[in-house]
């Protein structure tokens, strides 16, 4: 029973070590880590009361990843080179944030009703 106990415990403390090792070196100040990956913030814009397709006013350089909220009311995007409209498009309900990885030279979103906002955070 001594053995049994000793060997739960020693499993125990190497695995709470273990899990403790898997990130020796915490990610820098300015970054945001998922766990398995570390991103870097370039930047946030937003969207406001998008009532034509708007795209992006700017995408920073080297951003691979976008994290969009929407606020108020639901939205709806493309990004494929064709414009939303209130019917027509994925639509991204209230709340979030998304990850977004496509491509965001094409992204464009339309609001669905009225006072919409998309919040939009890019990363590399």
């Amino acid at each position: 029973m001594k053995k049994l106990l000793c060997l739960v415990l020693f499993l125990l403390i190497t695995g709470l070590n273990g899990a403790r090792a898997q990130n020796p070196n915490p990610p820098n100040i300015g970054t945001v880590s998922n766990g398995a990956y570390i991103w870097t913030p370039l930047g946030c814009q937003q969207i406001s009361a998008p009532s034509s397709a708007t795209g992006f006013s700017s995408v920073p350089t080297g951003a691979t990843l976008a994290s969009i909220a929407v606020e108020s009311n639901s939205v709806r995007y493309r990004d494929d080179g064709i414009a939303p409209t209130s019917s027509v498009g994925t639509l991204l309900a209230v709340g979030g944030p998304w990850p977004y990885t496509g491509n965001l030279a094409k992204f464009q979103v339309i609001q669905t009703a009225v006072s919409a906002t998309v919040d939009v955070c890019f990363y590399r």
